[in-house]
């Protein structure tokens, strides 16, 4: 998937060396992970999912997009123009079209895909369950559609296509770029089902943002893939 016309800047004062690129990620996983797993231990039997379900949009807030503040405008004085935050151009480009139509060929691609990998890793029910319930925000609509594909979808896309793809591809081509921080979206889950769903929509967000120039565009795939997902939990397993 060869970027059309590489639209992101190649600033030599913001670029990131090999190390800090795998020290961010590996620290922004560590600690985000680690956090939400703490959480669930000591106070899971504690605390609404409804609770939970905001505590972990917050622990993604502080790490995803407190990262991108910190390590990217911060540390790196990265302007908001050179991730694409200043690109609304949505219609115009027809980027934003595209964008809707591949979300979602890709998303019932993605459940086809997820049958057949739960057949070869069956998951916990139970563990299902909890999931799914705290992706419905407990039971309350809008706190889960507010969270599942409003709140976390638009931070992880500051973090993952706003600073770790860029830090990439200034040592990368387009492509490979694209399937590494894919790669990297799809560790981030710690879930071998999960992770390879993630890691395929990955591909397309990275490669939509490359082509587009817009941090915009990712986010609403992945607001509009987070929605799908959101309204068929809450219609058919909740």
């Amino acid at each position: 998937m060869q970027s059309e016309n590489p639209s992101l800047p190649e600033e030599h004062t913001s670029r990131f060396r090999w190390w800090e690129i795998v020290l961010i990620f590996i620290l922004n996983v560590s600690l985000y992970q680690l956090s939400g797993i703490g959480l669930f231990l000591q106070f899971g039997h504690l605390l609404s999912s409804t609770v939970l379900a905001m505590l972990i949009a917050g622990l993604s807030l502080i790490f995803n997009f407190g990262f991108f503040w910190l390590f990217g405008i911060h540390t790196r004085k990265i302007s908001w123009k050179e991730v694409g935050a200043d690109n609304f151009d949505f219609v115009g480009s027809g980027n934003g079209f595209l964008a809707i139509f591949i979300t979602v060929i890709v998303f019932f691609g993605r459940m086809f895909l997820n049958v057949l990998l739960n057949d070869l890793f069956p998951q916990n029910p139970s563990e299902n369950e909890n999931m799914i319930d705290i992706i419905t925000g407990g039971g309350i609509f809008w706190v889960g559609l507010f969270l599942s594909a409003g709140v976390i979808p638009i931070v992880e896309e500051f973090f993952f296509r706003g600073l770790l793809y860029r830090g990439l591809r200034h040592h990368l081509s387009p492509n490979i770029s694209i399937l590494v921080s894919a790669l990297l979206f799809g560790i981030a889950h710690l879930d071998i089902v999960q992770g390879i769903l993630a890691g395929i929509m990955g591909i397309f967000l990275a490669w939509m943002y490359e082509k587009s120039g817009s941090i915009y565009i990712p986010i609403l795939m992945h607001v509009l893939n987070n929605t799908i997902t959101f309204l068929i939990a809450w219609y058919f397993l909740a």
